[in-house]
């Protein structure tokens, strides 16, 4: 590691008597120089809570919004219908490349002043996903093999899963459930907090 030059005594002469920068002067500019021209910044201007950070690929340090959290909800007033053992895509976020933790709930409910009966459900959330992942995938699949008492059916946590994304990509929520009884909805929350670049 270099060693940041001391000023000069503040009594040493800057020019000598040919008018040109003394070698202890000459020196501590120098070394100004060199600390000062060594890290570059993006000329892109940060906005309010950005910081600094760098970028390896570019060389520069840029301004980073360090916390970006995406998020969509799916209320019972939405009124997405599911139809018994069919997989339904229900929620969606778009997501920047980079490394995030997608996580959420879903949930089933009865529709309307019906009274269905559920015995099971599946959801899970994944890139690009259409239909329910056959295994437990990273924790980001819930499945239940249970029989409500309520046709207010249930709402459980989805997991948390980490993804790394070159580049823009759609995180789908996917539930198929069984029931009988009446018509059913479901509802729940899906988000993406960005933890890296």
């Amino acid at each position: 590691m270099r060693t940041r030059k001391t000023i000069p005594d503040l009594d040493a002469a800057v020019l000598d008597s040919t008018g040109k920068l003394t070698a202890p002067w000459r020196e501590y500019l120098k070394d100004l120089d060199r600390r000062s021209t060594t890290t570059a910044i993006s000329i892109t201007a940060p906005t309010n809570g950005q910081i600094l950070i760098y970028n390896s690929t570019t060389g520069l340090w840029e301004p980073t919004t360090l916390l970006n959290i995406v998020s969509n909800t799916v209320t019972i007033a939405d009124d997405v219908a599911i139809t018994d053992n069919v997989d339904l895509v229900w929620n969606s976020i778009n997501l920047t490349a980079g490394s995030w933790l997608v996580g959420g709930t879903c949930g089933v409910f009865r529709r309307g002043a019906t009274t269905p009966t559920f015995t099971h459900m599946h959801a899970d959330h994944g890139n690009g996903t259409t239909t329910i992942q056959t295994s437990p995938a990273s924790g980001a699949t819930t499945a239940l093999h249970l029989t409500s008492n309520d046709p207010n059916g249930w709402i459980f946590p989805l997991g948390l899963k980490p993804y790394t994304l070159s580049g823009s990509a759609t995180i789908n929520s996917v539930v198929v459930a069984n029931f009988s009884g009446g018509p059913a909805i479901v509802y729940g929350h899906l988000f993406g907090i960005k933890t890296g670049i």
